[in-house]
């Protein structure tokens, strides 16, 4: 939960325009919003699905065994290996995915 709050709070520091959307869409709720409230929030739900997309709790997923042997950017993975998918570096790492 803490990375969820502080990956949030670094992109609204970063982007000015991104925070006064979000102040926006907060001043327009009620005082006291219910769950279909929030829910209908727009770009504030966008914003919170994409913190957690990218701030994941655990920064790596268990893909599977690899079932033969394979190479990735010119290392060797051997069969039998777990393969993990680190999210983190392959969200926030220019290039990487390419």
């Amino acid at each position: 939960m803490w990375g969820w709050f502080g990956h949030g709070a670094k992109a609204i520091a970063e982007d000015a325009a991104l925070a006064g959307r979000l102040r926006a869409v907060a001043a327009a709720l009620p005082d006291d919003p219910s769950p279909r409230d929030l829910l209908q929030a727009g770009e504030l739900v966008d914003f919170v699905r994409e913190v957690k997309r990218l701030a994941l709790v655990i920064p790596m997923t268990a893909v599977g065994i690899a079932k033969r042997d394979f190479a990735v950017a010119g290392r060797r993975v051997p069969q039998g290996w777990l393969v993990l998918w680190a999210t983190l570096a392959s969200h926030g790492t220019p290039g990487i995915a390419h």
